[in-house]
């Protein structure tokens, strides 16, 4: 997934804030960004010679990338709703696995 398209999903599916972004000659995305409460993450397009030797799980053979954000015990359900209406894949729905 480009950066763009990353940024339009995450803030959709999760209510992320976009922070900061700027954009390439070509107007793809370079480098942006997102907010989730007072934390933030950062997104960049692929290409050979990042100075951070930061890449796309794609180029990475198949790593994974996790990311975990609190939610309100009393929000879970929205939480979930919404990020399906996004198109997001749910894995494990919401259940209490404490019992």
């Amino acid at each position: 997934m480009d950066p763009g398209s990353a940024i339009e999903f995450l803030t959709g599916a999760f209510g992320f804030e976009l922070h900061f972004k700027t954009e390439a000659d070509d107007s793809s995305v370079e480098h942006a960004q997102l907010s989730v409460g007072t934390d933030l993450i950062f997104l960049g397009r692929e290409h050979g010679n990042n100075p951070y030797s930061m890449h796309s799980p794609l180029i990475l053979h198949g790593t994974t990338h996790a990311l975990c954000v609190w939610v309100a015990d009393h929000a879970l359900d929205e939480h979930q709703s919404r990020a399906e209406s996004a198109g997001a894949t749910i894995l494990s729905r919401i259940h209490d696995s404490l019992a």
